[in-house]
């Protein structure tokens, strides 16, 4: 079982039993930019946290009770540091960054009557340790063509041999790269830093350890030489509509390419919408492959007034297209802020109707499936949110 909680990220949407304890608190621990940290941010992400215990908590009360903890094996962590400038243990960066505060993140493993409690091991470990880890300790055997890219962590938590060769772990960001061994971090920047005195990141030691930082400095060369070649440099892979086995498709805002003078409702993709049309000339589009031929109930959900009722929205696909006009309005506001302790970044929400638009005859195919309007009556009024295709024949 996975749980992946949304918490402690924004928007800050926390329980009033749980933000009333942090809501007046003075806050002693601070992020290593304190002119740049937002204070309720912060009281809200420790509320989030505690938030999380509680429901942790519940979940390994719920295995005692069911006589399951002794055979369960409970993984805490989490993707990657804080997403604000608050208190990250003294190191360097948040969330968006190859730094160690922007990738080391808290790894916690518990296995009742297995695995000793209440050590902390200094070996480094990645995410991609978790498969090979999980695997050996349930005592499978994993006939596997190639080899994993991480390893199994079997004997460190097992406390059979709590020593492990040194390893490199690379993390990689828009663009950036760092790599981790245990003792250093070779930053983005080429940067040497010694990890166990200097955690902040505060003085490069490049020269103090030239053998260290050269054998940092060609293994990162040579992995970012083998990922450009196994990748393409820009990624142009289409959305699959159609597939038999799954016939509803749906094609968010965030998978879309606004065009002419519509834009997002926020800088964030997800969860976000598309408003400011214009002018018939305005359209969306999806990078789309329909697996196989086939008719599909188009819908569109969409925003709007009275004044684009007989607007006419219309979507193609290659040789093909469907239209129909709006006949119902769908006026309704904006929601979300009233449950956020602190301002969003992100999108705010809103109801939106789905209007069918009938059945169309897709071919087997890759393009651009495009939303358009054939007669904008009202600028700035009409809004789109996503578009859906049900597969209705084979």
């Amino acid at each position: 079982m996975i749980m992946a909680l949304n918490t402690p990220h924004s928007p800050m949407q926390v329980p009033d039993a749980f933000w009333n304890r942090y809501k007046n608190k003075s806050i002693q621990q601070k992020g290593s930019i304190p002119e740049k940290e937002n204070i309720e941010h912060t009281r809200a992400a420790l509320a989030l946290n505690e938030n999380i215990d509680e429901n942790i908590g519940r979940v390994i009360a719920t295995l005692e009770k069911n006589n399951q903890l002794n055979n369960t094996i409970i993984i805490y962590f989490s993707d990657n540091g804080p997403n604000g400038n608050r208190y990250n243990g003294g190191m360097k960066g948040i969330k968006g960054s190859t730094d160690e505060g922007g990738v080391r993140v808290p790894f916690i493993v518990s296995w009742k009557n297995n695995i000793k409690n209440g050590r902390t091991l200094p070996q480094i470990a990645a995410n991609i340790d978790l498969f090979p880890t999980l695997i050996e300790l349930a005592g499978l055997h994993w006939k596997n063509p190639k080899p994993f890219d991480g390893i199994s962590l079997k004997n460190i938590l097992m406390d059979k041999n709590p020593s492990m060769p040194d390893r490199f772990i690379p993390s990689f960001w828009a663009n950036e790269t760092s790599v981790r061994s245990q003792k250093f971090r070779l930053s983005n920047k080429d940067e040497l830093y010694d990890m166990v005195n200097d955690p902040n990141q505060t003085k490069n030691v490049a020269t103090e350890f030239p053998t260290e930082y050269r054998e940092l400095k060609s293994w990162k060369d040579k992995w970012l030489q083998d990922v450009r070649t196994e990748l393409p440099a820009q990624d142009l892979r289409p959305l699959i509509v159609g597939n038999k086995k799954m016939p509803l498709t749906n094609l968010p805002a965030a998978e879309g390419e606004p065009k002419g003078n519509i834009i997002r409702s926020s800088k964030h993709p997800n969860d976000s919408y598309f408003l400011g049309w214009k002018s018939s000339a305005d359209k969306i589009t999806w990078n789309v492959e329909v697996e196989d031929d086939g008719v599909f109930e188009v819908s569109v959900f969409y925003a709007c007034s009275e004044k684009n009722i007989g607007t006419e929205l219309e979507m193609k696909f290659n040789d093909a297209s469907i239209s129909k006009k709006i006949s119902t309005p769908n006026n309704v506001p904006v929601m979300g802020m009233e449950n956020d302790k602190v301002e969003r970044d992100e999108s705010y929400v809103k109801d939106f109707k789905p209007m069918k638009l009938g059945n169309v005859e897709l071919k087997k195919g890759k393009g651009l499936l495009e939303l358009s309007s054939k007669n904008l009556l009202a600028a700035d009024d009409l809004e789109c949110n996503m578009i859906s295709l049900k597969r209705v024949s084979k």
